[in-house]
């Protein structure tokens, strides 16, 4: 028995698919759910050619083409933007599974707003000891709650949805912006037929731990102005010193150690402050420019002709199938 759900299931294409594939997915979705779409982004546009030909065979599929080639979570953004469904999945090549996809709506249906999905990750050294430390020491401060063997594949109710779409920075970091909602949230463990490699380098790493943070709380800059303020009351203690010591000591050219060393401390801070003042400053123009996230320059639908007898109109307000994260049809 169907369930009556509209699913929208946002895939983000990171390799070129065949027709099959979608019709693949389309039947897999309409043999279990009332309604349901299929929202393909294509940050990279390796569709563009033959999407045609997949548009007029593949039933309750919408193609989103944008101006430019764009990140990965600013493409998912779009595509959750734009769905209509009452529970959306966002996936891609990489994190996809239909067994995820069906357990995950399960889970989302009993009440967890956001179903994230785990499945075997490899990470290099570096994005391990970065990760590792990352989470010890700002994982607390930013609220970071994301699991480490995270996939990137996300079931979320449409509450959750008009929720992170409030953020208006919520096309950037949108996994961490969805656990940001305050929504129940839960995870959903699968196998996947070849784990998901990272290979983030130092830098890499870096960016995206600052992009959290910055993003995310204001503690660190609230740490760096005490900071700043602890090292001006001891440049005034120093000033104290010196005024001090040169009316008891004729010796005034001594304390050379503690001098260089003295500066050495107040430039290392300084420098540091700078750091993340120009960081907060970086994202301050950004998030305060009028540029849109991303621009979509062709959408495009099925051919296919659906069933004429489908309504969007319920004789009840309520569904038959138990469903508590209150979607539209449960209230």
């Amino acid at each position: 028995m169907k369930k009556d759900i509209f699913i929208s299931l946002v895939f983000n294409v990171t390799r070129p698919m065949q027709t099959e594939e979608f019709l693949l997915l389309s039947d897999f979705l309409n043999a279990r759910y009332t309604n349901s779409e299929i929202v393909i982004c294509d940050p990279r546009r390796l569709l563009s050619r033959s999407i045609s030909e997949t548009l007029s065979t593949v039933p309750r599929l919408r193609y989103l083409l944008f101006s430019h080639r764009l990140a990965d979570d600013i493409s998912l953004a779009a595509g959750m933007e734009n769905a209509i469904g009452d529970i959306v999945i966002l996936a891609d090549n990489e994190n996809f599974s239909t067994d995820a996809l069906e357990r995950g709506v399960d889970i989302c249906c009993q009440g967890s707003d956001i179903v994230c999905g785990c499945a075997d990750v490899r990470k290099n050294t570096c994005y391990r000891i970065g990760s590792f430390i990352f989470r010890k020491i700002f994982g607390h401060i930013v609220k970071y709650e994301i699991p480490p063997n995270d996939t990137g594949f996300r079931v979320i109710s449409r509450r959750a949805v008009n929720a992170v779409m409030e953020a208006f920075y919520f096309h950037h970091m949108l996994s961490y912006c969805l656990f940001r909602t305050g929504y129940p949230t839960n995870i959903v463990e699968y196998t996947l037929p070849a784990a998901i490699s990272r290979q983030e380098g130092i830098i890499d790493g870096y960016m995206k731990g600052m992009n959290i943070i910055i993003y995310n709380s204001t503690r660190l800059l609230r740490a760096v102005n005490i900071l700043a303020l602890f090292t001006s009351f001891i440049a005034f203690l120093v000033a104290v010193y010196s005024i001090a010591i040169r009316f008891f000591s004729d010796h005034v050219v001594e304390g050379w150690t503690t001098l260089m060393l003295t500066l050495s401390i107040f430039f290392i801070s300084l420098f540091l402050i700078l750091t993340i003042l120009g960081e907060y400053i970086l994202r301050l123009v950004i998030l305060n420019a009028n540029a849109a996230a991303y621009h979509i320059v062709q959408e495009r639908h099925s051919s296919v002709m659906l069933d004429m007898q489908a309504l969007n109109v319920r004789e009840e307000s309520q569904g038959s199938h138990n469903n508590k994260v209150q979607t539209g049809r449960d209230r």
